[in-house]
């Protein structure tokens, strides 16, 4: 149950991400900004998201001796 809301939330979390990313891109197209700014927002962003899907995707119970 755990692993498939960590899943569910990185995936919101990477859709969400992808269209913040692409909005600010054209907004940052608008306002002269280089385009690696936007390059560096998507990779942070699918960075986050790998991370939160290790944390709470893909924990696993302790062994106990």
């Amino acid at each position: 149950m755990l692993r498939a809301i960590g899943v569910y939330l990185s995936l919101v979390y990477l859709a969400l991400g992808t269209v913040l990313a692409v909005h600010l891109g054209t907004a940052a197209r608008t306002l002269g900004v280089p385009w690696w700014s936007g390059a560096l927002l998507v990779l942070f962003v699918y960075g986050l998201a790998v991370v939160l899907y290790r944390q709470v995707g893909c924990a696993r119970p302790v062994a106990r001796p």
